[in-house]
C-alpha cells in the first residue's frame, strides 16, 4: 500500500509541475500575432530625427552601427541588435503596450505592426 501511495504521489507531483510549466509559458494571442522582424524606420534624439535610408548614411558618417532590427518570436522572446551587440529577453503585449524584460522592464507601444520605444532620450520606431 505504501508503494502505491508513493507512486501515486510522485505521479501527481509530476502532473502538477507539468501544468505549472505550461501555465507559466503560455503566450497571449496578441504576443503571437506580433511575431516577425521589425526594421528601424526612424530614430530621434535631442530634437533631431533621422528616418528611412538616412539612418544608415548618418550612422556610417559617424562611424557607428545603429539599431538595425528587432525580432519578436511567437514564443514571447525578442532579439534586438544595437551597435552590433545582440540583446535578448522576453516580451509581452497587453493592449497597445509592449513590455520587454531583460533584467529590468522597458515599456513601449505596439500598434498596427509598429513598435515605438523611448529609452534614455532616444525615440525609436520599428515597423514590421
Amino acid at each position: 500500500m505504501r508503494k502505491l501511495v508513493k507512486a501515486f504521489s510522485g505521479t501527481l507531483l509530476a502532473i502538477t509541475l507539468g501544468f505549472a510549466v505550461v501555465a507559466c509559458t503560455q503566450v497571449s494571442d496578441e504576443t503571437k500575432a506580433a511575431a516577425g522582424i521589425y526594421q528601424l524606420q526612424s530614430i530621434a534624439m535631442n530634437g533631431t530625427e533621422v528616418s528611412g535610408d538616412n539612418i544608415a548614411a548618418v550612422a556610417e558618417r559617424a562611424g557607428v552601427s545603429v539599431l538595425l532590427s528587432l525580432e519578436l518570436f511567437d514564443t514571447g522572446r525578442y532579439k534586438l541588435v544595437s551597435m552590433d551587440e545582440p540583446y535578448e529577453g522576453n516580451f509581452k503585449i497587453e493592449g497597445n503596450q509592449i513590455t520587454f524584460t531583460d533584467g529590468q522592464d522597458l515599456t513601449g507601444s505596439y500598434e498596427n505592426n509598429t513598435v515605438t520605444i523611448d529609452i534614455q532620450g532616444i525615440h525609436a520606431v520599428f515597423t514590421k
